[in-house]
């Protein structure tokens, strides 16, 4: 019998970007790097382009995340949005590492921008992020997907989402001028390279 670590969450404010969170923070806690969320060709019980497998070390395939079509949950008179992750707890215990390392703090303030665009729904955002991370340089401390939205205000076939970014620089403290090259660079290569409309 394989025992299987979930996470479900539901509820009005809930997205599938909470769920990735929670991941990521269990892994970073038991001390798990080289995590990649990698879109499942065959979704299954999930919604296609929401969900994903997880994969550890660019090999171990150790679960799946993704939110559940609303044909499943209508089998069980569920009528709100249901996100769940499944983990394979006796493969995940393998990369699990109690070493606690330490870095000191910063020795100068991050600055955080935010990039919110509409874009169409066949692009992931794992491309997209790929894409920040390169364009932003050396001074891109981190970049992640914080909303996903649908609705009226987003045209058919297309897909609202924001990204959070964070710049730090090691060696001296970020300009206005740098940081805003930086951020201005992503999201002109955004448009060009993904046809996005910057929100």
């Amino acid at each position: 019998e394989t025992l299987e670590l979930c996470v479900i969450m539901s509820g009005e404010d809930a997205t599938l970007f909470d769920i990735k969170g929670i991941a990521e923070n269990l892994f970073e806690r038991l001390g798990i790097s080289g995590c990649e969320f990698i879109a499942l060709s065959d979704a299954g019980i999930f919604y296609q382009g929401r969900s994903a497998k997880i994969i550890l070390k660019s090999a171990a395939e150790i679960g799946v995340i993704g939110e559940i079509r609303s044909e499943v949950l209508n089998n069980f008179d569920i009528k709100k949005a249901v996100f769940l992750m499944e983990l394979k707890f006796e493969e995940l215990l393998k990369f699990v590492s109690v070493e606690k390392k330490f870095s000191a703090p910063p020795k100068f303030l991050p600055a955080k921008r935010d990039i919110s665009l509409v874009i169409g729904k066949e692009v992931y955002a794992k491309d997209l992020i790929e894409t920040i991370r390169s364009e932003g340089g050396d001074i891109l401390k981190s970049a992640e997907v914080t909303d996903e939205y649908f609705g009226k205000q987003i045209p058919p076939g297309k897909k609202g989402l924001t990204f959070s970014l964070e710049y730090l620089s090691t060696i001296a403290q970020l300009t206005e001028n740098q940081i805003e090259e930086a951020h201005g660079r992503i999201k002109n290569t955004l448009v060009t390279k993904f046809g996005a409309s910057i929100r």
